[in-house]
């Protein structure tokens, strides 16, 4: 018999899958990982980015709600040493917002339903230009 797997655990995988077949449907090659700060890396052909993945199930008081922050007991923001952009993955919907880490300025973040009905592409590829500007702006 195989172990219970707990449901953190699984949505957070579910979370991850959901991501990486949105970024390769926008034409981007993307690749999980087992790393600390970050799920999976995409490539744009020239650039790679780290992409922390954050799922939730179900709206709760009409918005998903994601923990954005990192650590079991003090609890840190995300920030750029750990990861580039960070996914927002609605369960419920199966869809995705991409935001680059420097605009996640909380350690829970809420994203309203509406948010979720731009194009992932183009969610995705605003997330990866801003991070280029911070990468060529030092």
């Amino acid at each position: 018999m195989f172990p219970q797997v707990p449901d953190a655990i699984r949505i957070g995988r579910i979370g991850e899958l959901i991501c990486a077949a949105s970024a390769e449907q926008a034409g981007f090659a993307a690749a999980q990982v087992p790393h600390e700060g970050f799920d999976m890396v995409c490539f744009d052909g020239q650039r790679s980015y780290r992409v922390e993945v954050k799922s939730a199930s179900q709206l709760v008081d009409s918005s998903y709600r994601f923990m954005t922050s990192r650590g079991s007991k003090a609890k840190k923001l995300l920030s750029s040493e750990h990861c580039d952009i960070v996914a927002f993955v609605a369960l419920d919907i199966r869809k995705v917002v991409y935001r680059p880490v420097t605009k996640v300025t909380l350690k829970k973040t809420r994203v309203k339903p509406q948010e979720f009905e731009e194009s992932e592409m183009l969610s995705l590829m605003r997330a990866m230009k801003e991070v280029d500007l911070r990468r060529e702006n030092g």
